[in-house]
């Protein structure tokens, strides 16, 4: 059997780490997203609350016919807006803290290791570290993106008959493309996150970690494309037999999205045990 393919089936043979990384990730994720939806629903009824069914025109209205009368709003506004701030900043740092330290937890487990503070503070400043790169990265994918959308929409108008026929069709299918190409920017992005996190586990050292981890796709760039395929092939099988399962809870949206975020969050800890049973075969 191809080696490609049977370390891809091996990956599949998961260990009790494998359930251990899983259950860290829902957890930390299902509990920001929890915190976060919460939020915003918050700030929805307190903005309610505050506008007490008042447009924004007739707000603007009131401040310059009776400036006085509305003191007491813009006070309350002021007050409102100093508080969302300040608590949604309060919110995204500790998230990036609780982040790190998740991660830490990780990828120290999976390497059997043991987070310290020391070490736990350096993945703080590793995430800082990558920032820039992710930004160069997200507006590299976003060109790419673009540019491949421009084509496929191009593509599909090229015989303009057939088009206005199939008008429906095409656009399902330029949809699915698109869909296909940014789950695989997505994916790539993974593997060089997974890439770093791996190097960094072991050395401690940020610029270093990050520019071997990038050092490490251009000589098995075959393996890790073949790999990135046999991602995508597994996530549409997913979704296929996910389908019956998600046309049952249709009704039940909150059941729905659940199975969703379980399902990725499954997919991705499978992602990341393919990625270092990868790195551990090319070192072997």
């Amino acid at each position: 059997m191809n080696k490609h393919l049977q370390q891809y089936i091996d990956s599949f043979k998961v260990k009790k780490v494998f359930w251990v990384t899983f259950l860290t990730d829902l957890i930390f994720f299902g509990a920001v997203g929890l915190i976060f939806s919460q939020f915003s629903t918050y700030l929805q009824h307190k903005s309610v609350e505050i506008m007490a069914g008042r447009t924004p025109e007739q707000i603007q209205q009131l401040i310059l016919s009776a400036p006085e009368q509305a003191l007491p709003f813009l006070e309350q506004l002021k007050s409102f807006l100093f508080v969302s701030v300040g608590t949604l900043a309060l919110l995204v740092i500790l998230t990036f803290l609780l982040f790190s330290l998740e991660q830490a937890f990780i990828w120290n487990t999976l390497q059997q290791k043991k987070v310290t503070s020391k070490t736990y503070w350096r993945w703080n400043l590793l995430h800082l570290g990558l920032i820039i790169p992710l930004l160069l990265y997200g507006l590299g994918a976003g060109i790419v993106k673009l540019g491949t959308s421009s084509l496929f929409q191009w593509l599909g108008n090229l015989n303009p008959a057939f088009y206005f026929q199939n008008a429906a069709l095409v656009d399902e299918i330029i949809l699915i493309l698109n869909t296909a190409v940014s789950f695989i920017l997505v994916l790539f992005v993974l593997l060089i996150l997974f890439l770093i996190y791996y190097t960094f586990t072991e050395k401690y050292k940020v610029w270093g970690s990050i520019g071997e981890g990038l050092s490490k796709l251009k000589p098995q760039w075959s393996r890790w494309w073949r790999m990135i395929m046999l991602m995508v092939m597994t996530a549409v099988i997913v979704t296929a037999i996910a389908i019956p399962v998600r046309q049952v809870l249709f009704l039940y949206p909150l059941w729905e999205s659940i199975l969703n975020f379980t399902v990725s969050i499954l997919f991705l800890s499978w992602v990341r045990t393919y990625v270092i049973s990868a790195f551990h075969h090319g070192h072997q």
